[in-house]
């Protein structure tokens, strides 16, 4: 039996692993500035693959009064909606604000602890990310497939209505 706690730690391993990945390609931006695309990328179409309900969002986050448009995950567990983001942390310096390298939370609480904004879906783009990212990510999950085979699945999992 795979129980919520199961799921959240599934969630949140992805996650960390993602963005260990997204710090080794590119140590120079430990913030993560600008590579919500990519995170965004690799996490939905990892949780698709092991069928999560997951949405990219594209919005409005508010950081002590700053708006700023932002990418964000969220993940449909047990009747509820999490927000998941890996480079909220990016403007941890610039406003002098404790945020933590993984969001993971319910939506609403998100919402008042960091500011999440309104949004809209944004559709996965497969070629977000590059091979040599997904290959990382996919040898730490040690998933044995090609990145070619992976992202035609997940193609094939992000179709409407499947």
């Amino acid at each position: 039996m795979f129980c919520q706690l199961d799921q959240v730690k599934d969630v949140l391993d992805i996650a960390e692993v993602v963005r260990r990945a997204l710090l080794q390609e590119q140590p120079e931006n430990s913030s993560l500035a600008g590579s919500e695309r990519k995170a965004c990328s690799l996490i939905f179409g990892l949780l698709l693959l092991r069928d999560y309900d997951v949405f990219i969002q594209e919005g409005v986050i508010t950081i002590k009064g700053n708006e700023h448009r932002h990418q964000w995950l969220e993940v449909y567990l047990e009747g509820e909606f999490f927000v998941l983001d890996v480079t909220l942390s990016q403007w941890t310096e610039q406003y002098e604000a404790e945020i933590p390298e993984v969001v993971f939370l319910l939506k609403e609480d998100a919402i008042e602890e960091y500011g999440y904004g309104s949004s809209e879906d944004y559709e996965w783009q497969r070629d977000a990310a590059g091979k040599s990212l997904w290959n990382k990510v996919l040898k730490a999950l040690q998933i044995n497939q090609t990145v070619d085979e992976v992202l035609a699945e997940i193609s094939k999992g992000s179709e409407p209505f499947n």
